[in-house]
């Protein structure tokens, strides 16, 4: 009589714990009202993160059908910065099984399926089932009082893969909050410190790394300047002017403070707008600072040396390995997007924004890089240089009298030709050419400088 005893009691024990360590969807779906749970989506392929979003849940409404063995709920669904929400009703069966219940899905003849019940996401136990196949796996799990946490796939080999993933990050209940809310990781709550460009003496110094054929497979760099120049008052509008010069020290090549267009702050909307042409009708969107992040663009925080705070938009490396600077510019770019490449047809391979002065203040320096010598290095720099103010058009430095200065329209056809004799004067009458943006040379010796100028 002792022996059979003996092996209830072992059953008897056997049984309490497998039902310790598996969840029954009643447990898994005991939500309370005002529960919140934030999850994450990612999409993406090859193991670079294509897509992310966010979105939230909270218990609204709970109740049971009259067999007691289905669960109504009632969420409240938003997203991250959204003022509304939206109902979604859903409902949850077969409350009294568990995972076992889903294992004829995972279980085929070409996959091999997988259950874990020791797990366990913010204090609570989870149970998890999910399968291998070739080329494809997936999984999903659930947690006691959290639902289902996680659901994930992938299919494709190595060089195509492709995967999804759904998880929980954050649970918030009246007994205490789990994990990082959505706000966090989106980058909504990073918006507040957004920080206008600079419109005054500002300059942004890159390098360009290049590859010249002949001889191929020979990388050298060459030098980029933009700065701010002249602000006009448009229409109400507050447009900051764009010069862009750019130094080959092997080739010689060289663009002197060559407009490239206009940008303004728009402070109050966190956005920033860009035309090539003052008279323009459309302003061009570049950034808008009053939204999240998308894609694979993340949102952190830095303090730069002037002591602000700016937003840093941060790329895996696998997509580009840089850094897009709120309030600074774009590393790819040079400057939020404007037409800063090199002369035509020079192949490049890679920018990078090595410094950003304000009036003479160091502001950025990347990984402490030489921010000497400029796009425009001092023994290279031109002697002369020109603008236009109130259609006429200003020339400082040395002018040769032998030199001669061309003004031409954007179609290349020679509107003026004025001799170095008639530029002492250091001042040209342009109210007799239409308001528009004009290309002007100034031919000394061996040296050319060009640069687009508008008349308006």
């Amino acid at each position: 009589m002792k022996r059979p005893f003996i092996l209830v009691i072992l059953f008897f024990c056997f049984s309490n714990n497998v039902k310790a360590d598996t969840l029954t969807f009643r447990e898994i779906y005991n939500f309370t009202i005002g529960d919140t749970f934030d999850y994450q989506t990612t999409t993406g392929k090859y193991g670079v993160d294509d897509n992310l979003q966010w979105s939230r849940l909270i218990v609204a409404n709970r109740y049971y059908n009259l067999l007691n063995d289905t669960l109504f709920v009632d969420f409240l669904v938003s997203s991250p910065g959204s003022n509304s929400s939206t109902i979604s009703k859903r409902f949850f069966t077969q409350l009294d099984t568990s995972i076992f219940f889903l294992e004829p899905n995972y279980s085929t003849q070409n996959c091999t399926a997988f259950l874990n019940f020791n797990g366990s996401l913010f204090g609570q136990n989870t149970n998890e089932i999910g399968k291998f196949c070739f080329e494809k796996s997936g999984s999903e799990t659930y947690g006691r009082g959290l639902g289902k946490i996680s659901y994930k796939w992938s299919e494709g080999s190595q060089q195509d893969n492709e995967f999804y993933e759904h998880k929980l990050v954050f649970y918030g209940s009246p007994n205490g909050s789990f994990g990082t809310k959505m706000e966090t990781l989106s980058g909504y709550d990073l918006l507040g410190f957004y920080t206008p460009i600079p419109e005054v003496c500002a300059e942004w110094q890159s390098k360009i790394y290049t590859n010249f054929y002949p001889p191929a497979n020979i990388f050298h760099y060459a030098d980029i300047l933009i700065r701010t120049d002249a602000i006009i008052n448009q229409n109400g509008k507050r447009w900051v002017s764009l010069l862009f010069s750019y130094y080959d020290p092997i080739n010689k090549d060289k663009v002197t403070d060559s407009l490239i267009g206009f940008f303004r702050n728009d402070s109050i909307n966190k956005r920033v707008f860009f035309k090539q042409n003052i008279q323009d009708t459309m302003d061009g969107l570049l950034y808008d600072f009053s939204l999240p992040s998308r894609g694979v663009v993340k949102l952190s925080l830095e303090t730069f040396r002037d002591g602000k705070e700016r937003l840093v938009w941060l790329q895996p490396p696998q997509v580009e390995g840089l850094k897009k600077i709120a309030g600074i510019g774009s590393n790819w770019d040079g400057f939020i997007k404007v037409n800063s490449r090199p002369p035509c047809c020079v192949p490049y391979f890679y920018k990078s924004l090595r410094c950003f002065k304000v009036c003479g203040e160091l502001v950025y320096n990347l990984y402490n890089a030489d921010c000497y010598p400029l796009a425009i290095s001092e023994n290279q720099q031109s002697k002369i240089d020109f603008n236009v103010i109130d259609r006429q058009l200003y020339i400082w430095g040395e002018i040769n009298p032998k030199s001669k200065m061309e003004i031409y329209d954007l179609l290349g056809k020679k509107l003026i030709e004025i001799d170095g004799y008639s530029l002492q004067t250091k001042k040209v009458d342009l109210s007799f050419l239409a308001r528009g943006t004009y290309i002007v040379s100034y031919l000394d010796n061996e040296e050319r400088k060009s640069k687009k100028i508008v008349n308006y």
